[in-house]
């Protein structure tokens, strides 16, 4: 399973459509579709059900998906925290140096 692969069922999931998530994800549906075949034929079960315009997850997606979003959401605050420190550290560095001056 690979960051991409999960990056790709998550977006499918959130969006209920691989041509949505393509678009958010400004990738082809072809490669989109390639990463959620991958994952299931790696853990031998369907995560979609798939219909002509329209996706619904499966039992197993349904965990999945919930697996993905605590992930993705984890992810976020991480970015979100780091970011924050560095903007800290960044002013702190200014500030000492204009003393310094």
């Amino acid at each position: 399973m690979t960051y991409s692969q999960l990056r790709a069922f998550h977006n499918v999931a959130r969006y209920s459509g691989f041509s949505k998530a393509a678009e958010q994800m400004h990738q082809s549906q072809p490669v989109l579709s390639g990463h959620i075949k991958e994952l299931e034929k790696i853990y031998d079960t369907l995560l979609f059900k798939r219909e002509k315009r329209s996706v619904q997850l499966t039992l197993a997606g349904e965990e999945l998906f919930v697996l993905t979003k605590q992930f993705f959401e984890t992810e976020n605050e991480t970015e979100s925290e780091t970011e924050t420190e560095i903007e800290t550290h960044s002013v702190i560095c200014v500030h000492i140096s204009n003393v310094h001056v």
